[in-house]
């Protein structure tokens, strides 16, 4: 299976290759791009709130962090006459993390099945949940990761996003990659106009 590697900034556009088929296989009909809407993220354990109007935050609230991909689908430039090209099937998406340093602990990789159409000439936003509540929830209880706590560290991941295609009309498929930096921690949101005493 032919499997490229992306800067998360830069589209790369790659062919979709038949597993272990020639580069040059007149099945490729197609060329599949993907781009990421952000290479830093900072996901934000906590949302914290004040519920009595004194400015000091008594709760806080757990939600998920997400990105969005876009994969692209353009036409073959050599395409044989009479040869259509294919829509593909975006059908899995794998998220891969790995630990900056010793301090940041590892977390398991996630899976997850897509039904994405991309006919050729088009784009399709996907859209990704990179960190969940219960991953969060895991950091806050494991690791104290609120800023209650005078010593919150922040936890940084080199984070590999890897998505499958297949190419309806002939069944070929490719996985293509983006990479970013994801760092974790209770950061002080826009949204946050409390002060929380420590």
């Amino acid at each position: 299976m032919s499997v490229r590697f992306v800067t998360v900034a830069v589209t790369v556009l790659l062919f979709l290759l038949s597993c272990g088929g020639d580069p040059e296989s007149a099945l490729s009909t197609v060329f599949l791009s993907v781009t990421a809407d952000q290479t830093e993220v900072l996901a934000d354990t906590a949302l914290w709130k004040d519920t009595n109007n004194d400015n000091t935050c008594d709760t806080y609230s757990v939600t998920p962090t997400s990105i969005t991909l876009t994969a692209k689908v353009t036409k073959s430039f050599s395409l044989p006459e009479g040869v259509q090209p294919s829509p593909v099937r975006i059908y899995q998406a794998d998220i891969i993390y790995r630990p900056q340093n010793t301090q940041t602990p590892a977390i398991p990789n996630k899976y997850k099945s897509l039904t994405v159409y991309i006919e050729p000439g088009d784009s399709q936003d996907i859209p990704l949940e990179l960190v969940s509540k219960s991953q969060k929830e895991y950091f806050i209880s494991t690791f104290n990761l609120l800023r209650t706590n005078p010593d919150l560290p922040t936890f940084e991941y080199y984070v590999i996003i890897r998505l499958h295609g297949e190419e309806i009309y002939t069944g070929s498929r490719t996985a293509l990659e983006v990479r970013l930096n994801l760092q974790v921690s209770d950061f002080v949101s826009g949204e946050e106009t409390c002060n929380i005493n420590i």
